[in-house]
């Protein structure tokens, strides 16, 4: 007699259970391996953003020096044409002027303080820029000062 159905063999083709959960363990190790590694690279990313603003804050204010009588611009000046600043300088004031000079902020970019260092060492401003990614984190803000290279913190 001939059977209705045919007898399935012993190796059909299909998965077992253990296949399966020991191929979804190593995607899960893989991802754990891998997402810690890509978020780290959008923190650089940021960072590497407000170093490169604040190189250009520098060239901006050592321009804004060389067509103003080696005068900088920070909040708090006084002495600068009328045009450029009110009777003291505000921190709206100078980074309007930085800009006139070419300084463009990155996105979420923002220049918290522009200083006057005059006589604390071989520098005469600290410019600080802070980054807020649209994600609502807040990322480490740097300083630059004239001559120098950007470094984690507030003005010295």
């Amino acid at each position: 007699m001939t059977a209705i159905r045919p007898r399935p063999e012993d190796n059909d083709g299909g998965s077992t259970l253990v296949e399966i959960l020991t191929v979804t363990i190593i995607l899960a190790v893989l991802a754990a391996i891998a997402i810690p590694a890509f978020l780290s690279q959008k923190d650089k990313g940021y960072v590497a953003a407000v170093k490169s603003d604040l190189k250009n804050a520098q060239i901006a204010q050592e321009t804004f020096a060389s067509e103003n009588k080696n005068a900088y611009v920070f909040t708090g000046a006084t002495g600068l044409p009328a045009s450029l600043c009110s009777s003291t300088c505000t921190l709206p004031e100078a980074i309007l002027n930085l800009r006139s000079q070419g300084l463009r902020l990155s996105a979420g970019d923002t220049v918290d303080a522009i200083q006057n260092k005059t006589g604390a060492g071989a520098y005469a401003y600290c410019v600080h820029i802070q980054s807020s990614p649209g994600s609502g984190t807040t990322t480490t803000g740097y300083f630059v000062i004239a001559g120098g290279v950007p470094t984690a913190g507030g003005c010295p």
